[in-house]
């Protein structure tokens, strides 16, 4: 009798541990799908570079509410700002990777007195523009840098890029930079 109950006791025993393998087993596998799916959407931190084909500096700009300074008045050789760090993108279900831009595309200015020394002084108020857009890659090399490209028209575009490129517009040296703002409605800071 004591044979048949150590009998029992082993193969209860050899059941639970198989039952346990296969539960492992089973459990290893959706971990493996879960980590393959995750390998698609690492994250990249990337450099924030500004090209600016327009007339004018842009005050700021900033990429899903990361600051990417000031961009100055592209030339025919540089892209008008240079490198802030950083931002973390992770491509979406699709693979895609789209980032909410905003950047300042005017302004004016208008005269407040300083309540402390008394003195008038020009301020500026600035006029901003945003847009979801969607980030391209150009090459299959390591992404280091994310450039935003301001174009005259208005529109916006945005690449990841492992180098900084070269202006993607020929500017002519001769264009015009707008310094100044116009006035302000009444000389007033608007709503």
């Amino acid at each position: 009798m004591k044979r048949s109950a150590k009998f029992v006791c082993v193969c209860a025993l050899a059941l639970v541990v198989g039952a346990l393998l296969v539960y492992l087993n089973a459990f290893s596998g959706m971990v493996a799908v879960a980590q393959s799916q995750n390998a698609t959407k690492t994250t990249m931190t990337l450099d924030l570079v500004g090209y600016n084909y327009t007339n004018h500096h842009i005050e700021d700009y900033e990429v899903d509410n990361r600051n990417g300074g000031i961009v100055r008045v592209s030339s025919p050789t540089s892209g008008g700002s240079g490198s802030m760090c950083c931002i973390n993108l992770s491509p979406g279900e699709s693979g895609a990777i789209f980032v909410q831009v905003r950047w300042q595309i005017d302004g004016c200015s208008y005269t407040e007195k300083d309540p402390l020394t008394g003195k008038t002084e020009v301020l500026q108020h600035y006029l901003y523009k945003e847009e979801f857009v969607k980030a391209t890659r150009t090459d299959a090399g390591k992404p280091n840098h994310l450039e935003t490209h301001f174009y005259p028209d208005g529109s916006v575009q945005v690449q990841i890029t492992e180098e900084m490129s070269l202006p993607r517009l020929r500017l002519s040296e001769d264009r015009v930079e707008k310094l100044n703002f116009p006035k302000c409605s009444n000389d007033q800071k608007p709503e």
